[in-house]
C-alpha cells in the first residue's frame, strides 16, 4: 500500500543528486505533501514529504523539522479545513491554481502556484511578492495622489476658463454698448445737419457702426465666444437695414439664401461691412423712386427684389448679393470709383484674401470668393 502511495513521489528524487541540488537553493518555496484519502475518495490529510528552506516564509512556516508530520496534526482540523478544501478542488480538476496570501505575523506576501503531479502527490511553489505589492501599493497611492492634484488643477483651470469666458463676453458687452452708443451719438446730430448728402453720410456711418456692434452683441449672447451663426447675422443686417430707410416690403422683397456658416470674429467683421455697403447700395440705386418715394417704372412694382446668398464651395465661402434693379452703369468701374461705399468694399475684400467680381446682367450681381481668416496663424 505504502509503494502505492509512494509511486507519484519517485517523479521526484528529492533527498539525493542534482535535482536535490536545485531544490535547495531555489528562491521560490516548494513544498512536497503525500495526500491521504478517505475511503470515499476525499482528500483528508497531507504528509510532508520535502520542504526546500525558501519555504520557511511561506503560507505554513514550513522547514525540514516538519518532514514526514501531518499538516493535521501540526496544525489542528479547523486550521486546515479551507486549505484541505482547495486541495479537493485541485485534485478533483487536475488544474494549476494560483492565489495571494498575506502572513500578518511577517507583514509578507505570497504568490501559491498549486497542483497535483500524481494521484497521491500535491505541491506547491511559493514566490516572495512583498515588494512587488509594496511597489504596486506605493505606485496606487502616487496614482491617487496624482488623480487628486489632477482633479483640483482641473477644477482651477476650470474656474480660470470660466472667469474668462465672464470676462470676454463682458468685453463684448461693452464694446457693443459703446458702439451703440456712438450711432445714438450720429443719430442726434442728424437734425441739425441740413445738407441731405450729410444727412446721408451720417446714416450709412451708422449703419456701418450697427453692423460691428450686432457682432458682438450675438457673440456676448451666444455660448460660442469666438464665432457667430452668420446666416441669423445676416438677416439682422438685411432687417435694420430696410428699417433704416424706410423701405416698403410690399413694393421690395428681400430673400435670404444662407448656408449654416459658423464665422469668427475676423471674417465676420469686414463680410457684414461689406454687405451692408452692397445692401445699402441696392437699396438706394437700383429701383428709381418718384418724389411721392414710390417705385417709378411699372416693371419694378410687383417683383422688385434684393436677394443674398452665402454657401460653402471647394473650401471657399461665397457670398452672392444680387438685385433685380436697374443695373450698374455700364461706364462706372467698381473698382475704381470715387463712392465711398464701394471703395471701402473693394478694401474689405483684399483684407479677406477674397476676390470679387460684377455681373451687370438682369439687374446687378456682386460675387465675392473667400476663406475665413485666422489671425492667429499670421501672429
Amino acid at each position: 500500500m505504502d509503494n502505492m502511495m509512494d509511486e507519484g513521489l519517485e517523479l521526484f528524487s528529492l533527498t539525493s543528486g542534482e535535482y536535490y541540488t536545485i531544490f535547495e537553493n531555489m528562491q521560490e518555496g516548494i513544498t512536497v505533501y503525500r495526500i491521504i484519502y478517505d475511503n470515499s475518495g476525499n482528500v483528508v490529510d497531507l504528509i510532508i514529504k520535502y520542504a526546500n528552506p525558501a519555504s520557511s516564509t511561506s503560507k505554513m512556516f514550513l522547514n525540514k523539522k516538519f518532514t514526514g508530520k501531518s499538516i493535521t496534526k501540526l496544525y489542528g482540523p479547523r486550521a486546515i479545513s479551507s486549505f484541505i478544501d482547495e486541495v479537493n478542488e485541485i485534485v478533483s480538476t487536475g488544474k494549476i491554481k494560483k492565489y495571494e496570501t498575506y502572513s500578518s505575523l511577517i507583514d509578507s506576501y505570497f504568490l501559491t502556484s498549486a497542483f497535483s503531479p500524481a494521484k497521491y502527490l500535491y505541491v506547491t511553489l511559493t514566490s516572495d511578492i512583498t515588494e512587488e505589492k509594496r511597489a504596486e501599493k506605493i505606485l496606487l497611492n502616487a496614482k491617487d495622489n496624482l488623480e487628486i492634484k489632477v482633479q483640483e488643477r482641473t477644477k482651477e483651470l476650470l474656474t480660470l476658463i470660466k472667469e474668462k469666458e465672464l470676462l470676454i463676453r463682458e468685453v463684448h458687452h461693452r464694446v457693443k454698448n459703446n458702439l451703440q452708443i456712438i450711432s445714438s451719438l450720429l443719430n442726434l446730430q442728424i437734425p441739425y445737419i441740413k445738407d441731405p448728402e450729410s444727412i446721408e453720410f451720417f446714416k450709412e456711418s451708422q449703419n456701418r457702426v450697427r453692423s460691428i456692434s450686432m457682432i458682438h452683441e450675438k457673440l456676448y449672447q451666444s455660448n460660442n465666444l469666438q464665432k457667430i451663426d452668420f446666416g441669423n447675422y445676416l438677416s439682422n443686417i438685411m432687417v435694420n437695414l430696410f428699417q433704416t430707410y424706410a423701405v416698403d416690403q410690399n413694393l421690395i422683397k428681400y430673400e435670404i439664401n444662407c448656408d449654416n456658416i459658423i464665422m469668427n470674429i475676423e471674417t465676420s467683421v469686414p463680410c457684414g461691412l461689406i454687405l451692408t455697403e452692397l445692401i445699402t447700395n441696392s437699396i438706394k440705386h437700383a429701383f428709381p423712386y418718384n418724389k411721392n418715394y414710390q417705385l417709378d417704372k411699372e416693371e419694378f412694382k410687383n417683383n422688385s427684389k434684393i436677394s443674398v446668398s452665402l454657401y460653402l464651395e471647394n473650401g471657399y465661402i461665397n457670398l452672392v448679393m444680387k438685385d433685380n434693379g436697374v443695373g450698374f452703369p455700364e461706364d462706372l468701374d467698381f473698382k475704381n470709383t470715387e463712392s465711398l461705399g464701394l471703395r471701402l468694399v473693394n478694401l474689405l475684400v483684399n483684407q479677406l484674401d477674397g476676390d470679387i467680381e460684377l455681373q451687370r446682367n438682369e439687374g446687378t450681381e456682386f460675387a465675392i470668393k473667400f476663406k475665413e481668416l485666422n489671425y492667429g496663424d499670421r501672429i
